[in-house]
């Protein structure tokens, strides 16, 4: 069972020798898992699209902000290619992560 976020745990830490002697407690300490993060992170700015070849495009942008951190990254594909608002989604790169190489018929995606 995992931890709740935004519960209080608290807990006592006792020793036990092999004869199973224990010792007293220790007192009890608390801490709180982090709430759930419901406010969006910034937008990436600076996006860039480079053709790097005929089959590879480089994604680049700069690193988003986030009271609690981001996560990762989600790519977007326009399917039609003109700007509209069809999208396919074609993968995502870790936090930390500016730069990303997509490729081939399969749109496989990499770090660049």
């Amino acid at each position: 069972m995992g931890l709740f976020p935004g519960t209080e745990y608290c807990y006592e830490v006792r020793s036990v020798v092999a004869g199973l002697a224990e010792s007293s407690l220790s007192g009890r300490y608390c801490a709180g898992t982090r709430g759930v993060d419901v406010t969006p992170a910034d937008v990436p700015l600076e996006v860039t699209a480079e053709a790097k070849s005929s089959g590879v495009v480089e994604l680049r942008w700069s690193e988003a902000r986030d009271d609690v951190g981001v996560s990762h990254y989600a790519i977007l594909e326009l399917t039609d290619g003109t700007g509209g608002q069809e999208t396919a989604w074609i993968g995502s790169t870790a936090a930390g992560s500016s730069r990303l190489r997509v490729s081939g018929r399969t749109r496989s995606i990499a770090s660049a």
